[in-house]
């Protein structure tokens, strides 16, 4: 059985910082997974993004960031991602068959989570150096093998890895209707609510004040940001615009999320879920198991970032 990572690795020092790298990255990985054609068609068909786009990376986040931050229930919380998968596949609206257990589907997916460390430390203006990134992609081996899934693949090293990366962002990343819905999610997702209110008043302040107001300002940032991160062969794939002035303001603004980073305390970059197993890990020095899911009945599938 594949070991649980290193909590002194850099895996577990980089992953939980998502939301950091949001601020320059925006939902550059989303984008990244969705413009894989088997990738892509399992999301088309057998998800329900288009109903709810923001909700497929709420569900699919906490169990990945178990399986590195699990400890020894890291393998279990692998093999439950890997068996959320297996009925997904079938034949995408061009006559192709997909499936999500594809070993280069599968971990297309892995890569971008990968990848999505290095770019987001970089354009926040944290870089990694060399031997980071060598390490780290090793780790991310270990990681990977976790999900019990084929390593043919995977990359023996950085080096290859960026060949890879390179190959696919080149020739197999393509135009799919799943990353041009998600580049539409601020008109699309469903207004947002909150248990501290009534159904009717939440009826009345989701759709009227808080979506207008502050969903689709943000959301509309956020695809922005996608925009400015994204590979440019990827933005002329997707004939996307973007100008010399959005240029010039997205490097103004990746200045800014430096300085912000800055200021914020290091542990309040993180995650939840990562930010309380680093917390544990040096109150303790020992890692706590994040337990899976108990129900009576058989549990709800967590749809994966994977689909």
């Amino acid at each position: 059985m594949a070991a649980p990572l290193d909590p002194d690795g850099l895996i577990w020092q980089h992953f939980g910082r998502l939301p950091a790298h949001r601020l320059s990255n925006g939902l550059r990985e989303a984008m990244l997974q969705n413009m894989h054609p088997e990738l892509a068609a399992g999301v088309e068909l057998r998800s329900r993004f288009f109903e709810d786009p923001l909700a497929r990376g709420q569900r699919s986040i906490g169990p990945i960031m178990s399986v590195v931050y699990g400890g020894e229930a890291s393998p279990d919380w692998g093999k439950l991602i890997r068996g959320f998968h297996g009925s997904i596949k079938g034949v995408d609206r061009y006559g192709r068959p997909y499936s999500a257990l594809n070993p280069d589907t599968f971990f297309w997916a892995h890569a971008t989570f990968v990848e999505d460390i290095v770019t987001g430390r970089q354009l926040t203006g944290f870089p990694l150096s060399e031997a980071d990134k060598q390490a780290l992609y090793r780790e991310s081996v270990d990681w990977y093998r976790l999900y019990g899934v084929s390593m043919k693949p995977v990359p023996p090293d950085w080096d290859a890895f960026c060949e890879y990366w390179d190959h696919m962002i080149t020739h197999v990343l393509e135009d799919t209707r799943t990353v041009r819905e998600g580049f539409r999610m601020y008109r699309t997702a469903p207004a947002p609510s909150s248990k501290r209110l009534s159904a009717r008043a939440n009826a009345i302040v989701g759709p009227y004040l808080l979506k207008p107001l502050v969903q689709t300002p943000l959301m509309r940032l956020m695809l922005w940001l996608t925009v400015g991160a994204l590979p440019p062969i990827l933005r002329d794939r997707l004939c996307l615009d973007w100008t010399s002035s959005d240029e010039l303001r997205y490097r103004a603004h990746l200045k800014a999320a430096h300085l912000l980073l800055l200021a914020i305390p290091d542990e309040n970059q993180y995650f939840p879920l990562a930010r309380s197993a680093r917390q544990y890990y040096r109150d303790t020095g020992t890692v706590a198991p994040i337990g899976l899911p108990v129900t009576k009945s058989a549990p709800t599938r967590p749809e994966s970032e994977y689909v």
